[in-house]
């Protein structure tokens, strides 16, 4: 699936599967995405200010030049994403996986790390 310069905000997209997806500048603010599988997306310059990503797959997904403000990560699978100046600004990781993730020049001011994991066994 690719998407590119459309505006999907507010839009309920809880348990769908668009793994490996190109998104390139779509604006998704307050959409959700819970239980939804982005394994091996590709994100960038997209924004996804308050979205909902609990329990979501994002293994393997790559975020470039994103905004996820606000964003919630709640138990998200989040297994060798790549964040590469992102603003993750006030964004939620409460429980996430972030086993092999990389946050390269990210801002995570205010963000919640609580429970946040890398490596578990």
């Amino acid at each position: 699936m690719n998407l590119i310069k459309t505006n999907l905000t507010r839009i309920n997209f809880s348990g769908v599967d668009i793994a490996k997806a190109n998104l390139t500048e779509v604006d998704f603010a307050w959409t959700s995405f819970e239980g939804a599988n982005l394994a091996g997306a590709t994100i960038t310059k997209s924004i996804f200010w308050g979205v909902n990503f609990r329990r979501a797959n994002l293994t393997g997904a790559i975020f470039v030049g994103a905004n996820l403000t606000g964003v919630d990560f709640t138990d998200t699978i989040l297994r060798w994403v790549k964040f590469r100046g992102v603003g993750l600004v006030g964004a939620i990781f409460r429980g996430a996986d972030l086993t092999g993730a990389i946050l390269q020049g990210c801002d995570l001011t205010k963000a919640n790390l609580t429970g946040a994991y890398r490596d578990r066994k």
